[in-house]
Formats: structure tokens, sequence, C-alpha cells
């Protein structure tokens, strides 16, 4: 619904929504933009075209569509408020969505195959959505297709929307009978022959639009409108073309999408949706190096999950050892170009289920998993290893290593060159070496490296200080085992992130830890991603910091983390949100389960002030593991800005449960205090918080939060320079932030974002 036609009613009341303007109008009703003085907000009013009120047939469309679009609630689908009668008219209050018509931008030209298929994903989602609500949408076409200013897809216009009847339902009792409707160019063969529809006919629809907007040709469009509906009903379409190289699955998707009997397209949306998506993953993923494309829906490379050994120890004390050689072995067969690795965080999310090889595969999308166990007696270890095929549960490959416990490097690497010779993967100049190569010929160091990760990866701050002791104890050992120094720049990184310490005790050992990192191997991509956190959260220097990511990401594509960290630490508080959603999807699509990468994708959302998405995000994380304490604390934050007040104070109750040391949520929960009128309970905080300060290191965002719930803008102010003058990391989303809005046009806030070398938000880069 997008700006705008003179209209002489505009100024008129209707209901409790004052008409601002005239929108625009189809071939049933009329739109304008609406200001509701109830809720404060604008909205789109719909009614029908004058003199088509005694049209019963219409008249029921018309309440049909607010009536299953109500049903429908979905960030990819236009909402419904409510309907009413006004001077004998019905009307329908939907939402205003500023932006442009898919045909509108269409108009200019084609799109790239990335934002087409990134607007066909979104689209999916939408009918997916409706088909599981029982509702075809019957029209689908580019001019009932909105981009909003944050380029994503509002589906809108159920006007001529069926609900079709559930196995086993009676057809007499779903919606009003819309057979034959739609808009000819995009009406499937079905629709043109008035047979009743179904959700494989919006997947037809789906198919025509997806083509139109990767080619900016429609494939069936002629001069007249028998000729039109001739072509769709008898005419093959012109096939795509051109990706036979980049994208071949592309061109088989859409010939199953336009097939002219419905029981030849994709079973359902959902299906559509997840051969969409791993079309999204064959276009960011490196070519392969041999053998014929992938169809859609199967893996285009050698791929894997290398799930944690499991521990068989008698004592049970060996699962650092396990989940570091798994991880030694993700590092290194990440390093080569001809197969496509799971990070750690979601091939160990399995850790310890009951899934099948075949259920992870599935999943994980990989076609094969690794999966073993370790067990020690004395100073002799057995690693067993197997490599199962996803796809059919059988074992490809199997080895039993007993060594003496100095020998681990040999084990890992017998283990790696193996899989690599079983998944048939062709080594280039060099790439054996880099599978083999080690980073320290000390065992013990090595020994005591697994220990340290092991104990970082918990991510409690007691958890984190055990990590960096051992492995400091790992570089007295072999003072130049540079993933030792990159591992203690990251533990360093994440107290400094997390408060546990004054960024200023915290963050220069990082920095020096991974500046000394890259020194011994400037080859090692997770050390220039640390030092990227470091020069963005505390050293201000974001060209700086942006050059370590680039490289980073040079060195290793597929780093998830190093992603999601450019995102959030150095593109984000910099306000280019288009750039850091970029990298945080593809740090998603990368690890798809890891916990912190969804909370981040929920965090860059929020920062969009696109709430509800990310109170969607924070919720799916928070279903993979309920215990993840920083998701239940954004999603705190989602819904306070909301106005869920709440339910936020339960999120944030929810996350101190889990993290009772966070002073962070304490003023969190104080400052929804205040937006809940208990103001005295707020009060009680901020003094208990401001004495700990006294005594011990509190980070100076926490009391600013309290005082910005208190309306206390002088102490709010005063409290976040202090977190800027003492380089605390939560103050780089100062100009980001959506808390920080009724600081803008203050003379003291602009000059913190002067001090951060940060740009007013109002410049933000999209």
């Amino acid at each position: 619904m997008s700006d705008s036609i003179a209209d002489p009613r505009a100024g008129g009341l209707v209901s409790r929504y004052r008409i601002v303007r005239k929108l625009g109008q189809g071939g049933m009703g009329e739109v304008y933009l609406a200001h509701d003085g109830v809720l404060d907000r604008h909205v789109a009013l719909k009614f029908l075209l004058a003199g088509r009120e005694a049209d019963a047939m219409t008249g029921r469309r018309f309440l049909q569509e607010a009536r299953l679009a109500a049903a429908l609630d979905h960030p990819y689908i236009c909402k419904i408020f409510e309907t009413g009668l006004a001077d004998g008219t019905y009307f329908i209050a939907l939402e205003y969505i500023p932006g442009e018509t898919l045909e509108d931008v269409m108009g200019r030209g084609p799109l790239g195959v990335a934002e087409a298929l990134r607007i066909a994903v979104e689209i999916a989602e939408a009918l997916e959505d409706a088909h599981r609500h029982r509702v075809v949408h019957c029209d689908l076409k580019p001019a009932n297709i909105m981009l909003t200013t944050d380029r994503h897809v509002k589906v809108m216009d159920f006007g001529v929307a069926t609900r079709f009847a559930a196995e086993g339902e009676d057809e007499t009792r779903t919606s009003v009978s819309t057979a034959g409707a739609g808009t000819l160019p995009y009406m499937s063969p079905e629709q043109l022959r008035r047979q009743p529809p179904e959700p494989r006919s919006d997947l037809f629809s789906f198919g025509v639009v997806l083509y139109e907007l990767i080619t900016g040709v429609h494939p069936f469009r002629r001069s007249t409108g028998v000729d039109t509906t001739a072509a769709i009903l008898n005419e093959p379409a012109p096939p795509l073309t051109g990706f036979s190289d980049t994208l071949p699955a592309l061109p088989q998707l859409f010939a199953r999408l336009i097939a002219k009997d419905p029981g030849e397209r994709h079973e359902s949306a959902r299906a559509l949706l997840a051969d969409l998506r791993q079309l999204q993953r064959n276009l960011a993923a490196p070519p392969p190096t041999r053998g014929p494309a992938a169809p859609v829906g199967v893996v285009a490379l050698p791929s894997i999950a290398v799930l944690p050994f499991a521990d068989l120890s008698e004592q049970q004390d060996q699962a650092y050892f396990g989940e570091g050689l798994s991880e030694e072995l993700i590092n290194a067969l990440s390093k080569l170009g001809g197969v496509r690795v799971t990070s750690r965080s979601s091939a160990f999310r399995f850790k310890g289920t009951a899934l099948d090889a075949r259920e992870v595969g599935q999943l994980l999308n990989v076609s094969h998993v690794l999966e073993g166990s370790v067990r020690t007696s004395g100073s002799r270890i057995r690693v067993h290893a197997r490599l199962v095929d996803t796809a059919d549960g059988a074992q490809r490959w199997t080895e039993r290593f007993d060594r003496e416990q100095p020998d681990v490097f040999a084990i890992q690497d017998e283990i790696s060159t193996s899989i690599v010779r079983t998944l048939e993967v062709a080594l280039g100049a060099g790439s054996r070496d880099r599978l083999t190569r080690r980073q320290t010929q000390d065992a013990t160091a090595y020994q005591l490296y697994l220990k340290g990760r092991y104990y970082w990866n918990k991510r409690t701050g007691e958890s984190i200080r055990k990590g960096i002791e051992l492995l400091e104890q790992a570089l007295v050992a072999d003072p130049s085992y540079a993933l030792a120094y990159a591992g203690l720049a990251d533990a360093f990184v994440l107290l400094a992130m997390h408060g546990n310490l004054p960024a200023t005790t915290v963050c220069p050992k990082a920095k020096r830890a991974a500046e000394r990192a890259i020194e011994l191997d400037p080859a090692l991509g997770a050390a220039h991603a640390s030092l990227g956190v470091m020069l963005a959260a505390y050293d201000r220097d974001w060209v700086g910091a942006e050059h370590e990511f680039r490289r980073a990401l040079a060195l290793s594509p597929g780093d998830a983390s190093a992603r999601a960290l450019f995102g959030i630490t150095c593109l984000s508080p910099q306000c280019r949100f288009e750039e850091a959603l970029t990298e945080i999807l593809r740090a998603v699509e990368l690890d798809p389960l890891s916990l912190s990468i969804n909370t981040v994708l929920g965090g860059i959302l929020h920062e969009r002030e696109e709430y509800e998405r990310a109170v969607d995000q924070y919720r799916k994380t928070i279903e993979l593991d309920p215990g993840f304490y920083f998701a239940h604390f954004n999603l705190g934050r989602a819904l306070a800005r909301l106005g869920r007040h709440h339910e936020a104070l339960a999120a944030y109750e929810r996350a101190l449960a889990l993290h009772p040391a966070s002073v962070h949520v304490r003023s969190l929960i104080a400052k929804e205090y205040c937006a809940i009128g208990r103001r005295d309970e707020a009060l009680a905080i901020l003094a208990e918080v401001l004495e700990q300060a006294r005594t011990s290191h509190v980070p100076a965002i926490a009391p600013a939060m309290i005082y910005i719930g208190l309306g206390d803008t002088d102490h709010a102010l005063e409290w976040l320079g202090r977190s800027v003058a003492g380089r605390e990391i939560w103050a780089i989303w100062t100009a980001s932030s959506p808390t920080y809005k009724p600081y803008h046009d203050d003379p003291r806030y602009v000059d913190l974002l002067t001090q951060l070398g940060l740009p007013h938000p109002r410049d933000r880069r999209g």
C-alpha cells in the first residue's frame, strides 16, 4: 500500500480512523491511509468500490478476505486488524505498509538471482503459513506483494482467497467458491478450467512470479487474453537459461512449479521452501570441483557433520579429548575447498541425543556424518571412528586406532585423510599439507589446549576463567602455539562482552593474544576475527576492524562465528544494517543450530526495529535450548519495545534465574518496573546497583538503563557517557540501538557518538 492519490474525502472520520489520503484501488476495493486515534498508528482502510455493495457475491468475498486473512499471523502477510460498517459500506482496517509493490520493483528491470531468491523464500514462507491454515490465496501476483522499506515481503489482498477442506471435512463448510477467480496472466491451468482451487494453484502463480523476478519477462503473457489463456493451458514455458554453470537446479525448480498437471508440482509450499533454501545455499557455496550438478533438494557438494566423539573411558574424564578431537577434525576439513563442513556448534547440538545418522543428516543437510568414541587406559588411547552415508545409513568407512597418547596427532591425520579419500574430494596442490598441518608438536600443549577450549565452550564466567588458565598452561608448554593464543583472545573477548570484568582489564589482553596469534600464523582466520572485535569494540577503529574481519573471512569463508561477529560488532554499530543482516543470515546458513548466532540474528532484527520478527527469532532459539540465558535476555528487550511489558518482565526473570549474577538483567527488570508503574521497586534496584558499583565492577550501562526507565535524562546520559569512557562493549551500539531514540537531538548524545567515531542514526546507511 504505497503513496498516494489525492482525494476529497481526506480528513473524514470512519469509526475511530481519520482518513489521510487515498492510496489506490483495485478491482473490488479502494484503499485509504488513515490514522487510528486510539492506538496512535497509521492503518490502511479498504472499502468496497462505490456501487459494489449491491453485488452479494462481491460483498461476501470482501468479508471473506477479512475472515481468512485475520486467521493468519505471519511477518510476511499483511495483518488484518478489524472489520466495520460505515455509512452502509463495509470496510477492513489492515496494516499500513510503506514501500512499493513487487510490480513496481520489477518495472525497473529483473533482479539479481540472489535477491530474487531472497524475496522468493519470504513469499514461500507466507504461502506455507497460509496453506497450513488451509487458505489458498488464488490471486498471487506482483501487484499483491509489497516490499517494505526494509525490503521484506508482505503478501496482501486475500480478496479472492478460499479455504480448502481438510481431509474428511465437509466441503460445503469451506469458504465462498472462487473457482475461476484471479488475474489472468498468473492463473493456473486448473483455475482457468474453473476447477476448485487448491494449494498447488498458488505454487503455479508463484513460479510465474519467480520467472519474472529473474528474467523481467512473463513466461505466458501474449498480446490478447485468449492467447495468454491458450499459452497457460497448452504451451510449454520458455526455459530459464544461463544457469547451467552457476545454479543448474534453478531451471529444474521452475519447470516443476509451472507444470500443467498440479500433481507434478511440489507437494506443498513447505517442500518448495526447502528447495529454495537449498538453492540459496548452493548459490553461496563454492562450486563443486567435479561431478554433475545436484538436483534441487540434494546437497551440491560432499558435506559432513563431525559429531563429538563419545567418552567411553572408565573414569568418564575424556570428554574434553573427544570434543577437542572432533573440533580439530572440523577445523582441518574446513580448510579444503571441495567439502562443506558443518560448524562445531550445530554439530555438537546432537551430543548425547538418540538420533541416528540419517536423522542428523536430514536436520543438518549433510551427505555424511562422522561419529566415534574415545577410550583411554593408562598411557594408551583407543579411538574408533566411522563415516556414515546419511542417504541410506550405510557405513562407508570405519577404523580403530590404538596409540600411545603422544600419537594423537597421527590419529587426527589418519582420520582426516581417510575421510577425504572416502568422500572422493580431489585435493589440489598443497591441500594435503593444509589438511595435516600441525600447530604444535608438543602433545602436552595440545592436550591443555583441548581442555582449555572445552571449558571455554561452556560459556560461564567460571568455566571461561578455567579455560584461560589451561590455555595459558598450553603456552608455557609451547610458547609458539598460535591456536592457543587465538583461544585466549576468544576467551577474553567473551569475558568483555558479558561484562564479567572491566573492558579496560580484559580487552588489551584479548588484543595482545590475537596479535600474537597472527604473528605466529598470519593465515589463522579466527585470530583476525578476534582482533577485529577488539579494534571495533575497544579501539573504536572501524576501518581497521573491517579490514581484519574481511581478512578473516578471506582466510576462512566458512567461519560462521566470524561472519556473525562482523555483522553485530562492526557493521551494525555503524548503522549498516543491510550489510550486517547479509553477513548474519549467511552465518545462520553455515551454522543453523548455533544458539549465539541465532540470537545475534534476533539482535540485528531488533536494531532494524523489526520487533515482531526479533521476538519470533528469539523464541526459535529458546526452542533449541530453553536454558540459553542470552536468548531470554534479548527476548525481554524486544517485547519491551513492543510495549508488552509483563511478558518482557517474565523473559527477564527467566534470564536472571539462569544468570543470577547479571547486573544488566536486574537493571532491565527495573526499567520494566518503571513502565508498569512499580517505580519504588525500580528505585530500590537502582540503589542496590549503585551500592554494588562502589565495591565491585558494575557495567555503567546498567544504571543508565534504569535512569532511562525513570525518565531521568541527565543521569541516563551521564552513565551512558561513563560506559563510553570505560570502553564497554555495550557502548558501541549507542548509534544503532532504538533505546536511545529520545536522545537523538541532545547535544550530549551527539558528542558521545563523536567520541565513538560513529554516525548519527539519521545518517544510517541502510
